[in-house]
């Protein structure tokens, strides 16, 4: 497979940089005779070779060229450097996040706290609830409604070997705005697939979520306008989001402690920032099938396992972020939670695919 590979790297006669990658000289070779490091070699390098990962050493994905006559017995080495991983929030508006992970297939509950559009780029995305199981293949979009919990599934791509997807997240705000143009579709309840996708429709996701970049630093006109731009291409592909008015006290339980997953939260607690007894609010859960517990578990493993995925926070300060000064009492919660361990999950997230 090297002597194909040397051919690409020789034949390419000029690309574009690639960011993801740093290049050295396995003989330690200096600058002044690898010539800069931004020169037409370094970038054919990494263009011929930036999608062939073919080992995987320490958690760092790695490739190397045998020599061949004509690199003077040297080998190049093409190293991937970690992504940054982040979640991008506005006030009022919502938020972007990147999904990416290359470990294999394993369910975790997810449960979504604002109405959602999911674009699935490599692998596949399997959601179930209720008895019902939803597909989304590379080039799909998936709405989910808010305050919806679901089983997901996220399953790499045969080739690649990784599962990639964005997320857009809608804040209630704007999808108040938008129900005030009476919208033509119906109502999504749960998960809706948007079927029979469109350049234009994909185009309206990438662009509503590039305005959350925060290097361009839109106002925010600009930003809802994308917003409702892709709320509208939702609309016409036949469904609209609306805002929760469940009075569920199971919900409203949810919110608050998804406000502060680090806080020491107590039934008691809990119940006086409810306006009731104790005895009330665990009737009332019981009454709706949930625990307190369980509830208090349940968003704080949720919100931990989207800070490893989204973002490089260290697993010690994750653990503190949800409530846990024990690590290894995290990861244990985690683990039976999850089936995998937090480094786990994080090892399997902490690499950029190739395009």
């Amino acid at each position: 497979m090297t002597e194909p590979l040397i051919d690409r790297v020789e034949s390419i006669k000029s690309v574009a940089h690639h960011p993801g990658a740093a290049a050295c000289d396995t003989a330690g070779r200096s600058d002044k005779h690898m010539g800069n490091r931004q020169t037409p070699v370094f970038y054919r390098a990494c263009f011929a070779i930036k999608s062939l990962l073919v080992t995987h050493d320490r958690g760092r994905h790695r490739t190397a060229a045998r020599p061949r006559p004509g690199w003077r017995g040297h080998s190049l080495r093409i190293e991937y450097l970690p992504m940054k991983r982040s979640i991008t929030s506005r006030a009022n508006l919502g938020s972007s996040a990147r999904i990416i992970h290359s470990q294999k297939p394993f369910t975790h509950r997810i449960h979504v706290e604002q109405s959602s559009l999911v674009a699935v780029w490599k692998g596949q995305s399997c959601l179930r609830w209720a008895g019902h199981e939803l597909l989304v293949r590379p080039g799909e979009i998936v709405a989910l409604a808010s305050e919806q919990t679901f089983d997901v599934i996220h399953i790499p791509c045969p080739r690649s070997g990784f599962f990639e997807a964005q997320v857009l997240v809608c804040a209630d705000p704007v999808v108040k705005a938008f129900l005030e143009r009476r919208p033509r579709g119906r109502r999504i309840n749960d998960a809706q697939l948007i079927q029979g996708g469109s350049e234009g429709l994909l185009a309206s996701f990438r662009h509503a979520y590039a305005g959350f970049d925060e290097k361009l630093q839109l106002p925010q006109a600009i930003v809802t306008s994308r917003l409702t731009e892709m709320l509208t291409w939702l609309d016409h592909h036949g469904g609209y989001f609306a805002t929760s008015s469940s009075n569920q006290i199971t919900l409203r339980v949810r919110q608050l402690i998804g406000s502060d997953p680090g806080a020491i939260w107590t039934a008691t607690m809990v119940a006086r920032h409810l306006a009731m007894s104790e005895a009330t609010l665990r009737r009332r859960l019981a009454a709706e099938g949930s625990h307190f517990q369980q509830l208090l578990l349940d968003v704080r493993m949720a919100r931990a396992l989207t800070l490893l995925q989204l973002t490089d926070l260290p697993i010690a300060n994750i653990a503190c972020e949800v409530g846990y000064s024990c690590s290894s009492r995290f990861s244990s919660r985690f683990r039976q939670r999850f089936g995998g361990s937090p480094s786990d999950i994080r090892s399997a997230a902490a690499f950029e695919p190739a395009a």
